[in-house]
């Protein structure tokens, strides 16, 4: 079973026996944790007609950029060995493999695909139905503290390897509790994971 990102030309998947696994730390484990008044009435007529122009424009660029703006839209893969492509269409060479649960960003649509982003801003294309709105979290850094609460005071119960996914229960602040296939739970900060806010 492929678990790590692959890229054909780079050989960057590793077999689940190899996969980095999260494992017991010590307390001493250091954190990867990186928070004039104008006087006649012409004046204030054009002043008036001023501000009147400004709030009209200002409430204009409010109500455009509300129904343009969305919120960034995350995914994960459904299953295992799933190809991601240079482009929208089976026909295009396969960028790199990617496993189940990786997080994914979408960055556009095309018919039934989907341009995505990877935590590294790697982009490629990859079919609709190969992904799902399950949100998880990737560990972005090369080892990061998993705690028993959600701050640096807290004890540090495991420590999980780069490239590690998590599915994120709850936030708090900056600190994300999250799960690790019903085996151990426990507290990360954002700054080692992406997305930093998987649950926004």
């Amino acid at each position: 079973m492929t678990c790590r990102r692959q890229d054909p030309g780079r050989q960057r998947s590793v077999n689940a026996e190899k996969l980095p696994r999260i494992t017991r730390a010590a307390a001493s484990n250091p954190d990867n944790l990186r928070l004039s008044r104008e006087n006649t009435m012409k004046t204030r007529g054009i002043r008036k007609q001023g501000v009147i122009l400004s709030a009209m424009l200002i409430s204009f660029f409010l109500l455009f950029s509300g129904m343009t703006v969305q919120a960034a839209e995350y995914v994960s893969i459904k299953k295992d060995g799933v190809n991601i492509r240079s482009g929208p269409g089976t026909k295009n060479p396969v960028l790199w493999e990617v496993f189940q649960g990786f997080p994914l960003k979408v960055m556009a649509r095309k018919n039934d695909w989907v341009q995505v982003m990877d935590f590294e801003g790697d982009k490629g294309w990859i079919y609709a139905s190969l992904l799902t709105n399950r949100k998880t979290v990737i560990v972005k850094v090369d080892t990061a503290n998993m705690r028993s609460g959600p701050g640096t005071n807290f004890e540090i119960i495991a420590t999980a390897k780069k490239q590690v996914v998590f599915t994120p229960v709850s936030q708090k602040g900056t600190w994300i509790k999250v799960n690790y296939k019903d085996e151990i739970s426990g507290w990360m900060h954002n700054s080692l994971v992406w997305p930093a806010n998987p649950l926004n």
